[in-house]
This record gives structure tokens, C-alpha cells and sequence, in this order.
């Protein structure tokens, strides 16, 4: 896919917002009267934790502090004498480059670093534009105005954070700044039971599964492309740049070997099958499954059945940011069902 000029285009189709936070702070050393300061004391740092995506029941994608410090993240600042936040402008790079500022973990100094560092300027605006993991597929345009990032579902697997931030150290001093991440993908779980009228003790193991009919990459606009525009707004383009709605593409095709049973008496339990590895949730870019380009359809394979393999349609569903969809296929006696719960 071609990046070029990709941020002159304006806007495509509705955008979607999303308001899912977490927190990241970026921290400096405190002053304290009578007390000499550290060298460091005026430095950008940074320091913070994850986001987390609550599923419902106390269930919540594991983004814990020593997931988020396996991989660097990125961030774009600008600074400003004027208090607005105008794309236009005499805007200076924060960084030595104008390119993202790689922030990794530390493991000996125990903190985020990066290199060259960067000292605060009271009377600056600054502005603040991060996103994680580091290594995605980042548009080369992109500043503390605006991000742009191609997510490719069949390839990727990570769960993509953007945040934005502002500071005005000569008001608000140099003490930790919150950045509030968002999640800026859906999740997707998808389980598999019988129907309680299903023959007592029945059991069957799902060993293949894969979807069919969706987009399986999509583009993100995180930030404003004009004054006018909302700092967190995030936009998902489909349909250009060789990005294409997939009808027969088979996608997170899982193999594997979980059970679902029936139980044969009141003291068993019936079991539901979850499909999927670690988390046992996907993520895609934000879209409407089973829109107006194609049914999105659900497929696998058991062990009973063998070579048959079992399929069924999708509901219209359109996914927003943060949020975790999970689809339960219920097996009758010679159909499929299908539920969904949907948690923020």
C-alpha cells in the first residue's frame, strides 16, 4: 500500500470516536526546597500502564505493565507559543526528529528512556501524540497533529493504543502528565456450545475455525486534518489504497482442540468451546459485519463431523473501538444459532 499524500484527501465516509482510556503519565522529578535536583530533573520522562479493555465479568484483556514494556511505543510532539490547537502554525518538533521518538523500557534503570533527551520549556504549549507498539506500519507524514497507520488482521495480532495530551509547564509545572490511551480496534471472541435440548452427555471437540467476509485490513486517521476537527478523533478508511472488502479469504484460521459437551446428569457441568489462542480474542479494524458488500459467516470443523464443515451467518454488527464482541455458535439438533454479547 502507497502512503503518499494520503492525509490530503479530507475526509472519507463518517468517522468513528471512541472514548475507551487508559493511563500513561509522563513524570519528572519533583522539586524540593533546600534539596539539590538531578541533573535530569527538567527532562521529558515518561512513565506509565496500560490500558485495559473490560469484557464483562471480570473478564479483561491482560495489557499488563510487563506486556506494554515488551515493545517500545512511539510519540510525536510539537511546541507552540500559542495555547490552540491549530495544525497550522509555527510548530516546533519536541524531538530531534521528525520521525516518532522511540520510548523503550529499561530493564537496569527500571523506567521508559529514550535518546537524545529533551528538556521542558515553561513558556510552551506542548502537545503530545503517542501510539503502541512501535513497530507498526506508520504513515510517514504523521506528527503530533496526526497519526497514520495501516493494520493488517491477518498479519498482525497486537492490540493498537493512540493517546493525546497537552501540557503547559508554566501553569501546570513538570509533574506527571496523564495521556489517556485509546483502544482504537475491536475484539472478537467466539464460543461454542450445544442447545440444552441436545442429547444428555453428548460431547465434541471444535478443531478448526476461520471467518469468511470482512475487511481484513484497514486504515486508521488518528488526530485532526483540519482546526475543526476533534484531537482524538479516530477514522478508519476501508475500500482505497488497494484495501479491499474479502469475501472468500479465510481469516484467523485456528486450529486447535477444545471440547464442548452436553452434561449427562445434575451433578456435570455442560462445557463451551472458545476458540482462538492467549487471550482468546482477535482484533480488526472497527466495521460493520454482514453490511450491504457480503455476508461475514462463521466456520468450523469438529471432531464428530469430521469433513462437514459447519457454517453460519453472521447478524449485521457494526464494531466500535474498545469494545469486545463475543459470538457463541449454539449447535441444535440440525441448525445453527448464533448470540452475541457485546461489553465495553
Amino acid at each position: 500500500m502507497s502512503f503518499s499524500n494520503i492525509f490530503i484527501h479530507g475526509f472519507y465516509g463518517r468517522p468513528l470516536m471512541v472514548t475507551l482510556a487508559a493511563l500513561l503519565m509522563f513524570t519528572a522529578c519533583d522539586k524540593q526546597s533546600g534539596t539539590s535536583e538531578p541533573d535530569d530533573a527538567d527532562d521529558i520522562s515518561f512513565a506509565g500502564t496500560p490500558s485495559q479493555t473490560k469484557a464483562g465479568g471480570g473478564d479483561v484483556i491482560t495489557n499488563t505493565d510487563g506486556k506494554l514494556r515488551k515493545a517500545p511505543f512511539g510519540i510525536f510532539g510539537f511546541k507552540t507559543s500559542s495555547d490552540d490547537s491549530s495544525i497550522t502554525g509555527n510548530l516546533t518538533n519536541v524531538f530531534s526528529t521528525t520521525d516518532a521518538q522511540e520510548v523503550g523500557w529499561s530493564q537496569s534503570d527500571g523506567k521508559w528512556t529514550y535518546s537524545p533527551k529533551r528538556r521542558w520549556e515553561n513558556s510552551m504549549h506542548y502537545r503530545f501524540r503517542a501510539f503502541w507498539p512501535y513497530d507498526v506500519e506508520l504513515n510517514p507524514d504523521s506528527n503530533a497533529s496526526r497519526i497514520g497507520i495501516e493494520y493488517k488482521a491477518t498479519t498482525e495480532s497486537y492490540d493498537l493504543l493512540v493517546a493525546y495530551a497537552t501540557r503547559y509547564p508554566l501553569n501546570e509545572g513538570i509533574q506527571p502528565v496523564r495521556l489517556l490511551f485509546h483502544h482504537a480496534l475491536s475484539g472478537l471472541r467466539f464460543k461454542i456450545r450445544f442447545d440444552s435440548k441436545v442429547k444428555k452427555g453428548t460431547v465434541d471437540y471444535v478443531n478448526r475455525f476461520y471467518l469468511q467476509g470482512m475487511y481484513s485490513v484497514g486504515y486508521m486517521i488518528y488526530g485532526q486534518m483540519a482546526d475543526s476537527d476533534p484531537v482524538d478523533k479516530i477514522e478508519w478508511i476501508f475500500d482505497r489504497y488497494g484495501n479491499t472488502f474479502d469475501k472468500t479469504g479465510r481469516m484467523f484460521d485456528w486450529t486447535g482442540k477444545e471440547k464442548f459437551s452436553i452434561a449427562a446428569n445434575a451433578t456435570d457441568k455442560s462445557e463451551v468451546a472458545t476458540v482462538f489462542d492467549n487471550d482468546k480474542v482477535v482484533f480488526i479494524p472497527p466495521q460493520t459485519l454482514s453490511s450491504g458488500l457480503g455476508v461475514t459467516t462463521a466456520n468450523f470443523y469438529t471432531q464428530t463431523g469430521g469433513d462437514a464443515l459447519h457454517s453460519v451467518d453472521i447478524p449485521r454488527t457494526t464494531l466500535e473501538p474498545g469494545k469486545i464482541y463475543t459470538f457463541t455458535l449454539v449447535i441444535h439438533d440440525t441448525y445453527l444459532t448464533v448470540d452475541i454479547d457485546i461489553k465495553d
